[in-house]
């Protein structure tokens, strides 16, 4: 089952994942039928986050590089920062002053995910250059081209 996409998300052609390339790739991990993060193509990354933030569901907490605020989300928006640099085509998302996620844009066909930490909202995926870690198992230099989604867990 393919998760719904944002209808504006454009992905990028390359997408390097905390050093795993993601090549003509749509959705970079998929946990259930949710996606917890895109990156795609603007003036800067945009970034998507959606998190299991109650034992009800996931709900989005970054639309397009926006917090989302809503009365009846179970996060306070106000514990999330959103840092963007136009000179470095950078953007970083912050919860509680620790990173998230941090994503810089090298052209207009490739972007970059250098670090990565959910283990805040319970998931167990982080990463940074050196690799990525999802569930204990690290993936490192790999490359993945024309899926739709580099890392699939659950609800084959």
């Amino acid at each position: 089952m393919k998760s719904e996409l944002p209808k504006d998300y454009v992905p990028f052609k390359t997408l390097n994942i905390c050093s795993n390339k993601l090549i003509n790739g749509q959705v970079p991990l998929e946990i259930e039928g949710n996606i917890p993060f895109l990156i795609g193509k603007g003036e800067m990354p945009l970034l998507w986050l959606k998190l299991p933030i109650s034992k009800s569901g996931w709900e989005y907490i970054v639309l397009k590089n926006e917090r989302k605020k809503d009365k009846n989300s179970k996060l306070s928006s106000h514990l999330i920062s959103i840092l963007e640099s136009a000179s470095e085509r950078k953007v970083v998302v912050e919860y509680m002053g620790a990173i998230i996620i941090s994503s810089v844009m090298h052209d207009s066909d490739s972007a970059e995910i250098t670090h990565l930490d959910l283990r805040p909202f319970g998931l167990s995926i982080y990463g940074d250059s050196t690799g990525l870690t999802v569930g204990g198992q690290k993936l490192s230099r790999n490359t993945m081209e024309n899926v739709h989604t580099m890392i699939g867990i659950g609800n084959a």
